[in-house]
């Protein structure tokens, strides 16, 4: 039976025949009451066909069927017939929407039709991290030997599930490497100015008020060396604090002053510290003021005393009193006031007359008597060297009663200065010397950057070298240089450098025996046991490759993407992983990939075993040793482990499914570039910009993880995408990829709620709501937010009744009355790329009240 038109499926108010395109269902069934209404109409004009041409007596015999109530046998018929066309109709519907990836629902059809595009969806891909090793300094010759395959374990946080790692590198492990220090002292300048001085040791026996000398080559320059000219680099100061550092064995000494003046700069050759134990006088300063001395009767007063100008006034004093007419002067040589025992040949002195200071080197000392000045008493005479710069300068000028003679001098060296600026670039000079870091290994470098925030920097070493020796270093050190210049500048204190770092990745390894191999079977197919199996991330097209190993009677057969690439004796095999995460070999059938021999277990299988989000483990987790090497004293992962993603969902197949189509692996334009890091393993969200530097433009690549963190930016996703992009790109384009910026948000709202709703429930659903439209996965790089959109959101959730929105600002900065807030796109700034700026709410930032009703 049919209508005059030849369909029974329409009505006024059916569907339309086509569906106009973007939308998510295609709609064609149509639906029983509209069915059975089209089946009556077309009863009087209906026509009844014989079988096998024979004539029927009335052809229209349904004319006369005037009837239409539902309990007769033939408008009963319809009725049935209308609900069969109705079932035929929803299935038919169903089975058209499975046919396409915008409208299927079932996972099978979107991953048949994923694959029938040539695209895998992928199966996720397995955290990254690095390992630093600790090597017990006792093991034999310090050194351990980490093999490929070693299983750490990670400590879980609370509720979270124990996660296996495996190094994917081996590398030999000393001791010495375990952790490295930043230099953090350097020779000590001593320039103008400088009033601290650093001593070594702890016992230099130092208190306030000690006099002191700082000297270098200059005035006493080494035996053998010519020349005996003044130089007057030296200088002389007093102590007004000693304080000791225990830590490490060095004593810090503010002087009075600081060191040098106007005319001359402080010791610049090999400085040194005199400490002088003793102070001292010219012999005669206790000698009687002659003026206040009678003589006796037949001495003549004039041999003994003379007139002298003192101050610009004429006074008595003792004949040849004065320095410049004393005859052991005259020699070279001072007479102290007593015997002192200290005085040591070599040693030095020191004479301050007021202003006047200066400094002399002993020949020897010895003791004598002296008879002068109306005195006799024991004293020490003093032979200054001659052959010294200082031999004798300016001796005559003091004043043998105002004189102060520093002497016992005792040398004192000085300490390494604390270096206490940040730490930045490619050269780090460490504080001792350490066997040399062979070039291309890898170092983990961490510290607090100048914010006190801590950074992680994984690098590889370019050289490593002894530090050449110059004026800011007494003793050899090590200078190493990174590959990569650190991030942005550490603190020194605070730096901290692994030398045992090896490459790890998330999963566990197992070996298994898959199957028989029967050369009469065409495209054998067989499953791992255990899943999910490990990807890892490669810089091919996909970002990723899989831990398999398949040998079959020994021999390696290698993976391809597809068995229609392979030819008839290539040892190939493909993989399909199924939403389930099992994972199905499949070889090849003697022309497109060469047939499985014969043999009882032959096909043997390696591989790893974990995948996903779950193990993106925090910093320091991974520190159980499943196995350990002797001499091996620890592990941990200086850094959270990153670039994890888990296997597609449907919504991600439908997404990505056309992405491998629309770029053929070829970079071309901004969208290509774009699609091509969101088909990336590891990545979930990507933005591609074209931006100039004032030269030449240049691709931007913003990107974060699958996980929805940023990535570190040394992350081995980032170096496996760039590696990957400079192969399929236009190499007339010069693409730069980084990770996104976060910054956060928050807002203060009332709410009004329906009466009788429990505000605490409504509460978490409203908080939930706004976490959840200002996500990771809904929002986009560059992309603001408005006090609508946020009221939009709030509204949406059953139970309330009004909104209002008091404050709408950005999370560490002061709250301030807007209705928008920006989110900044990428941008060339300052000379270098700016990276696009990510918005996502605070959920720790979301305040919440209620309004009266």
């Amino acid at each position: 039976m049919n209508d005059g038109d030849g369909s029974c499926c329409t009505d006024a108010g059916a569907p339309a025949r086509e569906n106009p395109p973007g939308l998510s269902e295609l709609v064609t069934r149509v639906e029983q009451p509209a069915l059975l209404r089209r089946m009556l109409e077309a009863l009087p004009s209906a026509r009844v066909e014989p079988m096998l041409g024979a004539p029927l007596p009335d052809p229209e015999p349904l004319k006369k069927l005037t009837t239409r109530s539902s309990d007769d046998g033939t408008i009963a018929l319809i009725d049935a017939w209308a609900c069969v066309c109705d079932v035929l109709g929803f299935y038919g519907e169903r089975i058209l929407n499975e046919g396409y990836l915008a409208t299927a629902r079932e996972p099978r059809s979107l991953l048949e039709l994923a694959r029938g595009l040539g695209y895998e969806p992928s199966p996720g891909v397995a955290a990254t991290t690095l390992l630093a090793f600790t090597v017990d300094p006792n093991a034999p010759n310090g050194s351990v030997d980490v093999p490929i395959g070693l299983l750490i374990g990670s400590i879980p946080a609370q509720g979270a599930a124990p996660q296996t790692f495996e190094t994917v590198e081996s590398i030999t492990a000393l001791s010495a490497w375990n952790e490295l220090s930043a230099a953090n002292t350097r020779r000590q300048h001593l320039v103008n100015g400088a009033s601290v001085i650093w001593l070594e040791g702890t016992s230099t026996r130092l208190v306030k008020g000690d006099a002191i000398a700082l000297i270098g080559q200059e005035v006493d320059p080494p035996p053998g060396t010519s020349g005996t000219s003044s130089d007057e680099r030296w200088d002389f100061r007093f102590v007004v604090k000693v304080e000791l550092d225990t830590t490490r064995g060095v004593t810090r000494v503010e002087l009075d002053r600081g060191l040098g003046d106007d005319h001359t700069a402080p010791p610049d050759k090999q400085p040194s510290v005199l400490v002088f134990r003793r102070r001292a006088a010219l012999f005669g300063v206790n000698a009687a003021d002659p003026t206040f001395m009678s003589f006796r009767d037949g001495v003549t007063r004039s041999n003994w005393v003379e007139s002298v100008l003192v101050d610009g006034q004429s006074r008595e004093e003792w004949k040849h009193f004065d320095l410049s007419e004393d005859a052991a002067v005259k020699r070279g040589e001072i007479d102290l006031d007593r015997e002192y025992e200290g005085i040591l040949n070599g040693s030095f002195v020191v004479l301050q007359s007021g202003l006047q200071i200066e400094l002399y080197k002993v020949k020897h000392a010895t003791p004598r008597r002296r008879r002068d000045f109306g005195q006799a008493s024991k004293c020490t005479r003093i032979a200054l060297d001659k052959n010294s710069r200082l031999a004798g300068e300016n001796l005559t000028v003091f004043d043998r009663r105002a004189t102060t003679v520093y002497i016992e001098s005792e040398l004192l060296e000085l300490a390494e200065a604390p270096w206490t600026d940040t730490v930045a670039g490619r050269l780090l000079e460490l504080d001792r010397l350490v066997p040399s870091l062979q070039p291309g290994r890898r170092v983990v470098v961490s510290g607090l950057n100048q914010s006190g925030a801590p950074l992680v920097h994984e690098s590889a070493v370019r050289s490593c070298s002894v530090a050449a020796a110059d004026a800011t270093r007494v003793q050899s050190r090590s200078l190493l240089e990174l590959d990569t210049p650190l991030p942005e500048p550490l603190s020194r204190s605070t730096l901290r450098i692994a030398g045992n770092v090896v490459l790890a990745t998330h999963g566990s390894s197992i070996d298994e025996a898959l199957g028989h191999g029967d050369a009469a079977t065409p495209n054998p197919s067989m499953r791992l046991r255990q899943a999910p199996l490990t990807w890892v991330p490669t810089d091919n097209a996909e970002g990723r490759e899989a831990t398999l190993r398949v040998r079959i009677n020994g021999l390696s057969w290698q993976r391809t993407e597809s068995l229609f690439d392979a030819g008839p004796n290539d040892r190939a095999y493909q993989l399909q992983t199924d939403l389930d995460g099992t994972t199905t070999v499949t070889f090849g059938d003697g022309i497109h990939g060469a047939r499985l021999p014969n043999g009882i277990e032959n096909v043997r299988v390696g591989y790893r075993k974990g995948i996903g989000i779950g193990g993106e483990v925090p910093a320091g987790s991974l520190s159980l040793l499943q196995q350990r090497p002797a001499g091996l004293r620890g592990v941990t992962n200086p850094r959270a482990a990153e670039g994890a993603a888990e296997p597609e969902n449907i919504e991600e197949i439908r997404q990505n499914a056309s992405l491998r189509v629309l770029t053929l692996d070829r970079l071309v334009s901004l969208q290509d570039y774009e699609d091509f890091a969101r088909a990336f393993a590891g990545v979930g969200k990507a933005q591609a910009l074209d931006l100039w530097d004032g030269k030449r433009a240049f691709v931007n690549l913003t990107v974060g993880s699958a996980s929805g963190h940023a990535f570190s930016s040394d992350s081995e996703v980032l170096r496996r995408l760039g590696l990957a992009v400079s192969h399929f790109a236009d190499p007339v384009h010069i693409a730069m990829i980084a990770s996104f910026r976060e910054s956060r948000f928050g807002v203060s709202l009332a709410l009004l709620a329906e009466p009788d709703r429990d505000k605490d429930d409504l509460i978490v659903r409203v908080r939930s709501a706004i976490e959840t439209a200002f996500s990771f996965s809904k929002r986009a790089f560059g992309q603001g937010v408005t006090d609508a959109e946020v009221i939009a959101v709030v509204q949406s959730v059953p139970g309330v009744v009004a909104t209002n929105l008091d404050q709408l600002f950005r999370v560490g900065s002061t709250p301030a009355p807007a209705t928008r807030l920006d989110a900044a796109a990428a941008r060339w700034s300052g000379g270098a790329p700016e990276q696009a700026e990510l918005l996502l709410s605070d959920p720790t930032a979301i305040q919440i009240r209620w309004i009266d009703s």
